[in-house]
């Protein structure tokens, strides 16, 4: 007779399946997953916001530190694939009996708003003649971008997008240490927008126009459990830019388009995006958010906008309004280079479409008619990307002259 299983033999034949499948997983994910990042075999959701540190070439050097020992731990941790539900469970049990984030640059303040700690020291940290240094250091520059393109006919639009610091301080600006004077901290955009357009640049401010939306409307721009503008800031801003694109070329280039909105209790990936770093097992934020719909009328094939080598330079407030100017204002050759080197963003529809960029995919910032750089005014005049891309110029001056 065939003897019958028991409870613990079954619980120990389960356990060393697992203790066989998890290493082979592992590997999986190590080798084949690297190549086809869709076939990565994982328990639980995606970490979000986590990327991977870069792979530390083998050699003496780095063996002898340990940094190559290290890099190859730090793989072979991301590949388990039980790590995703492991991390969620440590921020659970901590936040649940101990009120504590798993990430240090995340903090939580009145209302319920969620930051990320840089803005906000960022935010209390201006100071009164900050604005005219940032811009004296940045101007020479922008208008060498700028003098670049439009000696061949290209156009150039700096663009300033908001932080959610400036734009809800309220929610801190008496709980954290803030030395700066309210002066410093509402006037630093405005007065480095003002410096820069004296010098001739062709500024959109973005930041102090969402910030003015405060007064004409009682929508946060803002949700609490996210870090970026919400779709009704940036059905704006991207009716702003759209506007000043028009300006720039002369005459309407454009496919005209306008939006509506309605409120919904059904927030979206961007509208938690600080809550879902927090790598928790259950969202805890209840709040409303503005959800806007477009509306264009007519072809793109009638609008000279669609026929335009358009390229964007910056951070991750680029996305949204570059995705409206392309889907729905008919730029559609426009190519977004998320921090320059990170990837390309392109379409229709707005997606990622180059992740790991060769030299060869930079060859569009230099023969493109239309060139947008995009600064957070957390960053304004010191963005790493800014600079990386006005020293790509410089050494690739001879194609962008006459």
């Amino acid at each position: 007779m065939k003897p019958k299983s028991t409870p613990s033999s079954l619980a120990i034949a389960i356990f060393s399946a697992a203790l066989l499948v998890l290493p082979l997983i592992t590997i999986w994910n190590l080798t084949i997953a690297t190549y086809y990042p869709k076939t990565f075999i994982k328990f639980g959701p995606f970490l979000a916001g986590v990327e991977p540190d870069p792979v530390t070439p083998f050699s003496l050097a780095t063996l002898q530190s340990g940094e190559f020992q290290k890099s190859i731990t730090n793989q072979v941790g991301r590949a388990l694939p039980t790590r995703p539900a492991l991390v969620r469970l440590n921020n659970e049990i901590r936040f649940t009996l101990f009120d504590e984030f798993g990430t240090s640059h995340v903090v939580r303040r009145e209302n319920g708003e969620l930051f990320e700690i840089t803005y906000i020291q960022e935010y209390c940290k201006r100071t009164e003649k900050m604005a005219q240094t940032l811009a004296d250091g940045i101007i020479p520059k922008l208008l060498d971008i700028q003098n670049s393109y439009r000696s061949r006919g290209g156009k150039f639009l700096y663009i300033i997008t908001p932080s959610k610091a400036a734009n809800l301080p309220e929610y801190f600006v008496n709980l954290d240490p803030c030395p700066s004077t309210k002066n410093a901290r509402t006037r630093l955009v405005p007065d480095y927008v003002a410096r820069l357009r004296a010098a001739g640049i062709a500024v959109v401010d973005l930041a102090t126009s969402t910030h003015d939306l405060k007064i004409k409307t009682s929508i946060p721009m803002f949700t609490k459990g996210g870090t970026h503008w919400n779709e009704l800031a940036v059905a704006h801003a991207a009716m702003d830019m759209a506007k000043a694109i028009d300006e720039q070329f002369g005459h309407p280039i454009l496919r005209p388009f306008y939006f509506t909105y309605k409120m919904s209790s059904k927030l979206s990936i961007g509208d938690r995006d600080l809550e879902n770093i927090l790598h928790l097992f259950v969202n805890r934020i209840k709040d409303v958010a503005p959800r806007a719909s477009f509306i264009a009328n007519g072809s793109c094939e009638n609008y000279p906008a669609h026929t335009l080598e358009a390229v964007a330079i910056g951070g991750s407030f680029t996305h949204a309004v570059a995705s409206i100017l392309l889907e729905q204002g008919c730029l559609t050759r426009l190519k977004t280079y998320y921090y320059l080197r990170r990837a390309i963003f392109g379409g229709p529809p707005y997606r990622a479409v180059i992740h790991q960029l060769k030299d060869a995919d930079f060859l569009p910032l230099r023969e493109a008619n239309f060139i947008i750089a995009e600064e957070n005014e957390s960053l304004i005049g010191r963005s790493p990307h800014l600079a990386a891309f006005h020293d790509y110029l410089i050494r690739h001056r001879s194609p962008l002259s006459d």
